[in-house]
């Protein structure tokens, strides 16, 4: 990856989506906020979708929501692609925007990690219910 490259990962800002009707969720994206010092992630929930630029949910699914958090890189120069990214990688795409996760991102780029990473994380996703307090609302189906 060109120097460039990095540099834009680093800075590009993200959207992400998260399950505003579960408090587990509603934990993990006050956290995610309070760690977003560079003010790079913008927080949506599920249910303003239709209140926000289309741009920013371009791929987003209601039902890939049921298994975890949606993240799309936005393409701020003709040089790069927005992209979108779910669950573990999403986790791992926000590692990039927040300086805490910089310490952590490259454990999550080890061979391995993301296997074990997808496994976990799509656990804790099927067990939010249980893990955080959420009411029927927050239940997968």
């Amino acid at each position: 990856m060109a120097k460039n490259s990095l540099l834009h990962r680093f800075s590009q800002p993200l959207v992400l989506v998260w399950d505003d009707g579960c408090p587990f969720c509603a934990r993990s994206r006050r956290s995610i906020k309070a760690l977003d010092w560079l003010g790079r992630v913008t927080a949506v929930g599920k249910s303003q979708v239709g209140t926000v630029p289309a741009e920013w949910v371009e791929g987003y699914t209601e039902a890939a929501i049921n298994e975890g958090m949606f993240v799309r890189a936005l393409c701020t120069t003709a040089h790069h692609q927005s992209k979108v990214y779910y669950g573990f990688y999403a986790l791992r795409r926000l590692s990039w925007a927040l300086p805490l996760g910089w310490l952590a991102m490259p454990l999550l780029y080890l061979p391995g990690v993301p296997w074990l990473g997808e496994r976990v994380y799509g656990w804790i996703a099927r067990n939010r219910q249980k893990l955080g307090g959420c009411s029927d609302s927050c239940e997968i189906n």
